[in-house]
């Protein structure tokens, strides 16, 4: 019982913190409300398809920059000072888990119409992947080759389609599902008065 309630309690605090990182981005956006939301809300489609198709192409990617820039790191290693090994290094370690996270989190938030995964997503891009990216370019100490560039800038690119389309389609997406919210919150009122009104009249 008391790890259930741990669990419980880490869980809660883990959502908690993420709904306050969202809403600093999008403060329009009552995520409150959006997990009281049924799985289908209607026939309206608010996903993107800038955003689905980024993430297509990053799924193909991201396997080519991951072994091209292993490659070039192995060969380069020794060129670079002793604190830009590790610093590099620890980059290169930790984007793979990020991206597979950012690529998890979009997918099934953009195909699935689920706005607090599409906001993970968005929120591990502009917040991790995004700033180790730019460390890798804009920094000299890394020592970028020639084939580097071109394939960092790419990758740069993909991210930034991420962040723009994502964050339209989590506006569009969260004020749709709002929208639909408070239009099912009217109709059980009004069904609910309608029903004692009945109910009144046979009691009459």
């Amino acid at each position: 019982m008391t790890r259930s309630l741990q669990r419980k309690n880490s869980n809660s605090v883990f959502f908690n913190t993420i709904e306050t990182i969202s809403s600093t981005f999008f403060p329009n956006v009552e995520f409150d409300e959006l997990g009281r939301l049924p799985p289908k809300v209607g026939c309206v489609l608010t996903s993107s398809l800038p955003l689905q198709m980024s993430i297509f192409f990053s799924g193909i990617f991201f396997p080519v920059w991951l072994i091209s820039t292993y490659t070039i790191f192995y060969y380069k290693f020794w060129r670079l000072t002793t604190a830009y090994r590790y610093v590099v290094a620890l980059v290169y370690v930790a984007v793979p888990p990020l991206e597979f996270v950012r690529l998890r989190l979009g997918y099934s938030g953009n195909i699935r119409e689920r706005v607090p995964e599409l906001a993970g997503s968005w929120l591990v891009v502009a917040l991790l992947l995004l700033p180790l990216l730019l460390f890798l370019l804009l920094v000299p100490g890394c020592k970028l080759t020639a084939m580097e560039y071109p394939l960092h800038c790419f990758y740069l690119i993909i991210l930034i389609v991420h962040i723009i389309a994502g964050h339209i389609a989590i506006t569009r997406m969260a004020k749709y599902q709002t929208k639909i919210y408070h239009l099912q919150t009217n109709a059980q009122k009004t069904s609910m008065n309608s029903s004692r009104s009945v109910a009144k009249k046979k009691l009459k």
